[in-house]
């Protein structure tokens, strides 16, 4: 009898041990579950931060290709501002030229003219002399050279101020065209800023999209622990 009491007794006692360690296992496992929730949590956490910078990232990046396009659109309607210019500068260049000959043209008629008219002239004065004519002639004539002489002269100055008008003309358009082609080289360097931000942007949202995968393969391996530690934990609780 004392040795089935004590057999008993050692039996009570592995028992109570054993049911001892079940509860210290199922309170370990309990502790593990709860840190692994509050891990998932945490990251979760952590991963819609990250969603909200990458919308707001993604939002800057359509904001910068808008941005992009409108120079796009400026370039291209500069260009053909200045394709514009160029044209009328080639025609004032034409304009010029055809000016400049027909000045010159008046300028040597003139001069030929005045020529034959002073040595026709000169000869007539003779002839008047030797005919015994009137003076009064010989003057009426010279009236009328100085006359054609006049008619002259105001035609080459109203050509030679053609040629300037002209000419100021085309420098205002080659100064208008410098200022086109000023203008276009500004908008395409706000161009390649804007590309180079945009770079930017592209390159911060793909380490941001980067992290937010990290964080989902986390959340994901975090949460197939929790299932394996549920799973224990189911089983601590049947011994009991």
């Amino acid at each position: 009898l004392p040795a089935l009491r004590y057999a008993a007794e050692d039996c009570l006692t592995v028992h109570a041990t054993s049911a001892d360690q079940v509860k210290q296992n199922i309170d370990d496992i309990t502790e593990q579950i709860n840190r692994i929730n509050q891990n998932i949590e945490n990251l979760e956490d952590q991963q819609e931060i990250l969603e909200e910078e990458m919308e707001d990232l993604n939002a800057e990046i359509i904001n910068t290709m808008t941005s992009i396009g409108l120079k796009e659109d400026a370039i291209a309607e500069t260009e053909g501002d200045i394709e514009r210019k160029e044209s009328d500068i080639a025609q004032t260049m034409r304009e010029y030229d055809a000016a400049r000959e027909t000045e010159q043209q008046q300028y040597d008629d003139m001069v030929l003219r005045l020529r034959r008219m002073y040595e026709s002239g000169d000869q007539n004065v003779v002839d008047y002399l030797l005919s015994g004519q009137s003076f009064s002639d010989l003057l009426t004539q010279m009236d009328f050279v100085e006359s054609i002489y006049a008619y002259d002269r105001m035609k080459l100055t109203e050509y030679t101020q053609t040629k300037e008008q002209v000419l100021e003309l085309w420098n205002q358009l080659e100064t208008e065209k410098q200022d086109l082609e000023t203008q276009k080289a500004n908008l395409e360097l706000d161009k390649q800023n804007l590309e180079s931000q945009k770079s930017d942007l592209d390159q911060l949202l793909a380490k941001k999209k980067s992290q937010s995968d990290n964080y989902e393969a986390e959340i994901k391996k975090a949460k197939q622990e929790a299932g394996v530690a549920k799973r224990k934990l189911q089983q601590e609780q049947e011994k009991l």
